[in-house]
């Protein structure tokens, strides 16, 4: 992801990949004041970083904030944050956050992946127990990579 600081948040973007959690450590080590996490128009990527960087915020304290879309492992990374917001800066329309389950290069449910990253678990957690359980096991399992569950703002 593209990580650049603004005042008080740090702004990602762009697609997830395996170094982003070791950006996103150092820049909030050299920028003690942020507080805001924007994710800005990601479809994802790099699984198990989304999950670290997610957790990362979560211990910071770090409030995180849909700016455009934030999908895949840009939705582990939204989860984490103490408090989720959606910004103003795009339309309602163009505004939301996806969840889905593990996939394999085929494009298939990788259910071994799932299981082994407690996903289900892992949501409800970092959703603080106000995810839907029955809506998370829906999301988690759906069988092709074209699914995923999306939600939009409501304006």
């Amino acid at each position: 992801m593209e990580v650049t600081v603004d005042g008080n948040a740090v702004i990602l973007s762009g697609p997830v990949v395996s170094d982003d959690l070791v950006k996103v450590q150092n820049v909030l080590a050299q920028n003690p004041a942020v507080r805001f996490a924007i994710l800005r128009n990601s479809w994802g990527g790099h699984a198990p970083t989304g999950y670290r960087v997610g957790e990362l915020f979560r211990d910071k304290g770090i409030t995180t904030a849909v700016s455009g879309h934030c999908v895949s492992s840009c939705s582990r990374m939204f989860l984490g944050g103490r408090q989720r917001l959606f910004t103003d800066d795009y339309p309602p329309a163009q505004t939301f956050v996806g969840f889905h389950g593990h996939y394999d290069s085929a494009g298939r449910l990788n259910v071994q992946s799932v299981r082994a990253n407690d996903l289900y678990r892992w949501i409800v957690k970092y959703s603080d127990g106000k995810a839907d359980e029955a809506l998370v096991q829906r999301w988690i399992n759906i069988e092709d990579a074209r699914g995923r569950q999306i939600f939009f703002i409501r304006t």
